[in-house]
């Protein structure tokens, strides 16, 4: 979708906006009316163009295409350090074979869903990641040392006031035909734990 997104509607927008250049060219300047009409289509087309391309950036992040699954990791980890001082040690282990890139996008977003509600809802104060191979799959484990949750709860109710989250991961992980677990009690932290195949 991304590089659909890209490759087909980015250069359609382009060629419209130079389209639109072409025709603003042969307004007259007396027309003023007219040629500002086409100069406010323009802007808007660029502003287009440009929320397509952040689209499609969200959607393959380009740390992930360039640089790998490992440095896309790091980058996140850096990044939620920087922003909540809560320190993550990170390990990550070099997985052959190479994941398909739906396994890497999925393993990618699982672990920016996970930190994401550890910020909003877990009070930790330390999490350790473990990128791993087991047999044919790649494992990747989150574990805080937060305040916890009943898991079944949470899972139950789906789409509640905390929007997909586990639900989400969940789905990425079967999606690929992996196997996403949740540990977790009141005041013992949380560990999640998914399994995709390589």
């Amino acid at each position: 979708m991304a590089i659909e997104l890209t490759d087909s509607i980015t250069q359609t927008l382009v060629v419209i906006l130079f389209r639109l250049q072409a025709l603003l060219d042969r307004f007259s300047t007396h027309d003023s009316s007219s040629r500002g009409e086409v100069v406010k289509v323009s802007a808007l087309l660029t502003e287009t163009a440009e929320q397509v391309e952040r689209i499609s950036r969200t959607l393959w992040p380009s740390v992930l295409v360039n640089l790998g699954l490992e440095a896309a990791l790091h980058a996140a980890r850096d990044e939620f350090v920087k922003r909540t001082g809560v320190p993550i040690a990170l390990t990550c282990a070099q997985l052959e074979p190479r994941p398909p890139n739906e396994a890497k996008l999925a393993l990618y977003r699982i672990f920016e869903e996970a930190l994401r509600n550890i910020e909003e809802h877990a009070s930790a104060r330390h999490i350790t990641v473990r990128l791993t191979q087991r047999g044919a799959f790649a494992q990747l484990a989150i574990k805080d040392d937060g305040v916890g949750f009943d898991p079944d709860t949470r899972l139950a109710k789906g789409i509640n006031e905390d929007g997909f989250g586990l639900l989400s991961m969940r789905e990425r992980a079967e999606f690929l035909g992996g196997v996403f677990t949740v540990k977790s009690s009141a005041r013992a932290g949380t560990e999640i734990k998914v399994r995709i195949p390589l």
